[in-house]
């Protein structure tokens, strides 16, 4: 991906391919497409987007959406949305799947960290 800094937050743009090893014949679970990606501050403290992966090809017409939110805390605490990948098939003409999730989380300082000068 490529990561283009914009005034009011940071979009992404790429491709994403796919390939399954169920045979023999690559071609048949051979898939790739657009991606895109768009995150926005909204605050010193949370962080909103989505991130956009479609995937086309012999048999396969698939969207994913992710939605991203992320929260700080504070004191190295974190909130955010699990890794959530909604799947769209277009061929069926619904949601394969719309899982729910939230993370939390904490950084931690290193104890080994130590400044080596040459």
């Amino acid at each position: 991906m490529v990561i283009l800094p914009q005034s009011w937050g940071r979009v992404g743009v790429g491709g994403v391919g796919s390939f399954a090893a169920a045979t023999s014949d690559v071609s048949a679970h051979a898939s790739a497409g657009p991606a895109i990606g768009v995150v926005v501050p909204v605050s010193k403290k949370l962080n909103l987007g989505l991130f956009n992966q479609n995937l086309f090809g012999n048999d396969v017409s698939i969207s994913q959406i992710q939605p991203i939110a992320a929260y700080q805390l504070g004191s190295g605490w974190s909130l955010s949305l699990g890794d959530l990948q909604w799947p769209y098939d277009w061929d069926r003409g619904e949601f394969l799947s719309m899982p729910i999730g939230l993370q939390i989380g904490k950084v931690l300082p290193s104890r080994n960290s130590r400044c080596v000068s040459p």
